[in-house]
């Protein structure tokens, strides 16, 4: 059983991740670490914060502090490093699993490839600009 559900959530288009009650990466998605070069060991806790764009960490550790506090869910857009070098548009969303007392116990979520997206969203900014 085990082996089949790692081989469902390789094969699927989102990169699952999961994270504990604090927000620490405790496992991730083997497309992850292809698309940022980074190892799994590289990528634990909150160092996958090293492949994100130094411009929106900022953003991004807040929107993962406020969900921490609130057990809202997590829904944020941000730029990573790939392993050739470049830079994508991703988008991750979580949900936090919760105790019989309301408290936080883990976090299940994925991050999605939006950079054609987001690509098609400047295209058409910049034609409704005139450029």
């Amino acid at each position: 059983m085990e082996e089949r559900y790692r081989l469902l959530v390789e094969h699927n288009l989102q990169m699952p991740w999961i994270r504990d009650a604090q927000g620490n990466l405790i496992d991730v998605s083997k497309r992850w670490l292809q698309l940022t070069g980074m190892s799994r060991e590289q990528a634990l806790n909150l160092r996958w914060l090293d492949a994100i764009l130094p411009d929106d960490r900022a953003c991004v550790m807040k929107t993962l502090r406020e969900a921490m506090h609130s057990s809202k869910p997590i829904d944020i857009q941000y730029r990573a490093r790939t392993a050739e070098g470049g830079w994508r548009w991703l988008r991750s969303r979580g949900s936090p699993r919760l105790g019989p007392n309301g408290e936080i116990l883990r976090w299940f979520g994925g991050t999605e490839d939006i950079d054609e997206y987001k690509q098609m969203e400047e295209a058409v900014r910049k034609m409704r600009a005139g450029g």
